[in-house]
């Protein structure tokens, strides 16, 4: 097999220390025949350079991308040195080398690209990127555990740095390679995530309020370190420092949380505190990344009203602006100071502190799609993948991956693949993508093939009564996994005039429960006195009987004979709600919701909207019950009682696990759909607020003291709001946005403010 470009620029990359300079080279290289190379040279600031290249053989050459003939096998230490200047006429030289072995046919290279799960940061994903025809594969974790399988996940009992190694190995080519990489596993927070905020008067007395992320965690111990030798315990501690010259202590809250099973979780959570006396004036600032590469934003947070402000930015550049923006010629940590002189009074300061200069900003979070196309058979499908970065389309720098399920993967980003047997694989696409030309990011997603060794039917007709087929309206074929409890797929027919359906051409595996239901749609006539109904006539799946498909043409009739209900009497009650994953903690669409009276009997039926939000308005008092109806799901309903004193309920349904519960956490009825805009900015502010109800919001503003600077109060519709802050009056510096309906759980945003 060919080496490709590819995969080697993605080893080279990713085993590699972080470069110091922007003028570091790198080279990737293709064999083309048993002698012959092709070398490609990259730099990671790309500039006009000068390329020479040393072959370890006595030949060189010029260059960014050469050929190059051996003129016999063996090993050769090959250079590329690179020459480049900056603007000020610098030079900067660079040299990076690699083993080449010649006289070999192209064979395998080990690469591979490791990720943690989403969900728990301690179970990492592993995914084979090698080059070449591996036919075994060995992977050694560092924590004394080892697999042969091409694409583990692997779950690592303790946190720490560990050196994972992939060994492939080619029996056909006779080839063999290893590629070792170190990877940090972080410890999984779970529930007792905690942090922490704090505010002064006089930056020397300090208010510290402890919380945790988790607000239903209680059994939780405080304990505060504040960086001065001092320690503290307890949620809500006042400490004052010593009258010392200003300087910054990086004070750490520390919890530690008791389960009822005795087992503890701790966390640790750490802040920079500037203290000190100012009564005068004290020299601050605070800094962060511009919109290009080596762009350093600085703002002023000086106290003692300064006139006067003298950056030095530690390369020998300086300025008199209040807050300026640098770029750097180079990354690097650079000794950045800030003199403030008030001139009525004659006080001077001067701080300095340590800024770390990266060459790029860091890369966007990436993402795949999957767009599967089934061929001509049962056993053929086609698979087209597309890459993104944030919503920029990043798949011509991508490298595709499939691992079709079966033991077999493939490179590229389209794929066509043919199954051997019936059965249920998991599809799985994993993308490495090259960002601002030396960045990568990675991602993964799913899709589940389902085979059957014949195409079958369902058919069967929908009965508003014995003698009236059912008009308009729509049946589902719910496919569930009872070993997973899982729903695998949903697909929908319409009811045709005669109230017939028909599912043709399926593929179906003999191991799922197969679930009717229909509904009618809002153009029915009899709209809204039926509710969703199960084959043969009820409203909940654990009654309904299962569908049995059988060979086309269907000689089955799974009929379906509508639920009717009378509506609920009409009066001055709401009970909404809102249906939440418990898993990932979104909003649910497309919950069919069911009202039941005190005597469990249909009177309405509701579907979450694309927020989660449902609603039963304008009802009379009494008791219900509030019922999620999803196959799979367990619930014994939610009672509720309305009248005079409580005429509005609301409720919070978690689905997760098989279950439907209640919440006893306080979700937020709002969230922020986007980055502030415009950010920085000096007079204006616009939020983006998405909200699941109509409802009032507070907006308060806080500095990084704690220290509230301003506050509003905004009623927001439901759906999409804009949302318009004015900051003209604030001092320019870096603040906190929080927003909080009701008692909700607040959500916070930050932004700049420039003068």
């Amino acid at each position: 097999m060919t080496r490709t470009f590819t995969i080697l620029l993605f080893a080279i990359l990713f085993g590699s220390a972080a470069y110091s300079q922007n003028c570091n080279n790198y080279f990737i290289y293709q064999q083309n025949d048993l002698l012959k190379f092709t070398f490609r040279g990259f730099m990671e600031n790309p500039a006009q350079a000068l390329y020479t290249w040393d072959f370890g053989d006595g030949n060189t050459a010029q260059g960014k991308e050469v050929s190059h003939s051996f003129d016999n096998a063996g090993d050769y230490l090959v250079c590329l040195t690179t020459e480049t200047y900056d603007s000020l006429g610098n030079p900067c030289i660079d040299t990076s080398c690699q083993d080449i072995t010649a006289g070999n046919p192209p064979g395998c290279v080990a690469f591979f690209f490791g990720t943690p799960s989403p969900s728990a940061p301690q179970t990492w994903i592993f995914s084979d990127f090698s080059s070449g025809s591996p036919t075994s594969f060995y992977w050694n974790f560092g924590d004394g555990t080892t697999s042969s399988l091409q694409d583990p996940i692997h779950a690592f009992v303790n946190p720490g740095t560990y050196n994972v190694c992939l060994t492939i190995t080619d029996t056909v080519a006779g080839c063999d390679d290893t590629y070792c990489e170190e990877i940090s596993v972080a410890l999984d927070p779970g529930d007792c995530e905690s942090d922490f905020t704090y505010s002064s008067a006089d930056l020397l007395t300090f208010d510290f309020e402890g919380y945790m992320i988790d607000t239903t965690q209680t059994d939780v111990e405080f304990t505060w370190d504040f960086g001065d030798g001092n320690t503290g315990n307890g949620q809500f501690v006042t400490y004052t420092y010593a009258p010392l010259p200003p300087t910054y202590y990086t004070v750490c809250l520390t919890t530690t949380l008791s389960y009822p099973t005795g087992d503890s979780c701790v966390y640790v959570s750490c802040r920079d505190v500037f203290a000190g006396n100012t009564a005068n004036c004290q020299a601050m600032f605070n800094w962060s990344f511009g919109s290009q590469p080596l762009s350093i934003n600085f703002v002023d947070m000086s106290t003692g009203q300064p006139s006067l402000w003298e950056w030095d930015f530690g390369d020998s550049t300086y300025s008199t602006e209040q807050n300026p923006t640098h770029i750097y010629n180079r990354d690097g940590i650079y000794d950045v100071c800030l003199t403030i002189t008030n001139e009525t009074n004659g006080c001077t300061s001067t701080l300095c502190s340590e800024v770390n200069v990266t060459n790029v900003p860091p890369p966007v979070n990436c993402s795949n799609t999957i767009e599967t196309t089934q061929g001509s058979d049962i056993y053929t499908y086609s698979f087209h993948g597309e890459a993104f970065s944030g919503t920029t389309n990043v798949s011509e720098t991508t490298t595709f991956r499939w691992n079709f399920g079966d033991g077999t993967t493939v490179n590229g980003q389209d794929a066509d693949h043919t199954f051997a047997a019936p059965g249920s694989y998991e599809v799985r696409l994993g993308t490495v993508s090259i960002l601002n030309g030396t960045d990568t990011c990675s991602a993964f997603s799913y899709d589940s093939i389902h085979i059957s060794d014949q195409i079958v039917c369902i058919g069967g007709s929908v009965f508003l009564s014995s003698q009236i087929p059912a008009d308009l309206g729509f049946v589902q074929l719910i496919s569930h996994d009872p070993a997973n409890n899982t729903i695998i797929s949903a697909s929908s027919a319409t009811i045709n005039n005669d109230g017939s359906f028909l599912f043709e051409s399926l593929n179906i595996n003999d191991d799922l429960d197969l679930y009717l239901q229909a509904g009618l749609s809002q153009q029915s006539a009899s709209y809204g006195q039926f509710a969703p109904t199960y084959h043969t006539n009820v409203i909940n799946w654990g009654d309904a009987q299962l569908a049995v498909p059988e060979e086309c043409p269907a000689t089955i009739s799974h009929d379906i004979m509508m639920y009717s209900f009378t509506a609920v009497a009409a009066g001055n009650g709401t009970i909404a709600g809102v249906v939440y994953n418990g898993n990932t903690r979104e909003v649910m669409e497309n919950v069919e919701i069911l009202l039941l009276n005190e005597s469990r009997e249909t009177e309405g039926y509701a579907y979450s909207d694309i927020n989660g939000f449902f609603e039963f308005s304008s009802i009379a008092y009494g008791t219900y019950y509030i019922y999620p109806e999803m196959v799979g799901i367990e619930t014994d309903g939610f009672m509720v009682t309305i009248g005079e004193d409580m005429p509005e309920k609301e409720l919070n349904i978690v689905i997760a696990d098989g279950a439907a519960v209640l919440s006893v956490e306080e979700y937020s009825l709002i969230s922020i759909l986007n980055a502030l805009y415009p950010n920085p900015a000096s007079e204006l502010v616009n939020i983006t607020v998405s909200a699941e109800k109509e409802t009032d919001v507070q907006l308060s503003v806080y500095n990084q003291l704690g220290q509230q600077m301003k506050s509003q109060n905004e009623r927001l519709v439901k759906g999409v709001n804009t949302v318009r802050l004015r900051i003209a009056d604030l001092p320019g510096s870096i603040y906190y946005l929080r927003l909080q309906a009701g008692n909700g759980k607040p959500v916070m945003r930050s932004f700049v403010k420039f003068d």
